[in-house]
């Protein structure tokens, strides 16, 4: 399950710009993996921030939408540092996802050592 997200906090400060990494799965990801969006589907729609752990009925039904159930197998990983524009930018977007589904009861849940681009920098398909 690929979980990339960004965020970077602009140059001048002020509030960070976030934004989904569907773009970046669609170009490239583990085969059989599906992209969790934590920006937009796994975060409460009614909350006025960003990332709020919605309802639990909604978490459930929006990850059992990606496949996971009880019982199933959850690999987590994200496409690591990225470089958008000019700044780099770092991502812990699978250990938060393996926390929320931790939070949620999901404890079948592992989180890939490296990520996408350890999985690449191995040469594996």
């Amino acid at each position: 399950m690929d979980a990339t997200t960004f965020l970077k906090q602009p140059e001048n400060g002020g509030y960070y710009d976030v934004w989904s990494g569907k773009d970046t799965y669609e170009k490239g990801h583990i085969p059989g993996a599906v992209y969790a969006d934590l920006l937009e589907e796994l975060s409460d729609p009614d909350s006025t921030f960003k990332f709020t752990v919605p309802p639990r009925e909604l978490f459930v039904e929006k990850i059992s939408d990606l496949g996971v159930g009880d019982g199933t197998y959850v690999v987590v990983y994200d496409q690591g540092f990225a470089t958008v524009g000019a700044p780099i930018i770092a991502s812990d977007w699978a250990s938060r996802l393996a926390w929320q589904l931790n939070y949620e009861g999901f404890d079948n849940v592992a989180v890939l050592d490296g990520g996408f681009p350890k999985w690449q920098e191995e040469g594996r398909r």
